[in-house]
Order: C-alpha cells, then structure tokens, then sequence
C-alpha cells in the first residue's frame, strides 16, 4: 500500500517519531505504527491533518510513483 510507504517517508523526512505524529494528530503511536505497516488506515480527516502537519498534500501520501526527490526503502 503506498499510503503506507510513503507516510513512513514523509514522516521521517521532517524527523518525526510516530509517536509525536500520533500525538500531533490524536492518534496513538500504534496507530501510527499499524498504517505505516498497512494494516490500517486512518479517516480521511487524519490523512488530511496528516499530510498538514508533513507539509505534503494527500496525494503524495497516496501516490504510486515516488516523486523525483524521493528515495523508498523497503
């Protein structure tokens, strides 16, 4: 699932942990946790607060190519 990449991506580009993004959103580390692993995924009205707070739009969030500044690992 992309979302799931690319949130690990975006979140530790800006040097967050998944539990100060979850703290930043109202969401519990594990929950963090469970959509970057792909067995969850959040409301769209997190994804937007999300994308707010990674300065990304959810678009990229939920793009299937990486943009060309990307680099994905697995």
């Amino acid at each position: 699932m992309e979302l799931a990449r690319n949130l690990k991506y975006f979140r530790e580009s800006k040097g967050m942990t998944q539990a100060e993004l979850g703290e930043a959103v109202g969401l519990s580390r594990s929950s963090i946790a469970k959509t970057e692993a792909g067995w969850k995924v959040p409301s769209f009205e997190k994804i937007l607060l999300i994308a707010r707070i990674l300065d990304t739009t959810c678009e990229e969030l939920a793009e299937s190519k990486p943009t060309e500044n990307q680099n994905f690992k697995n």
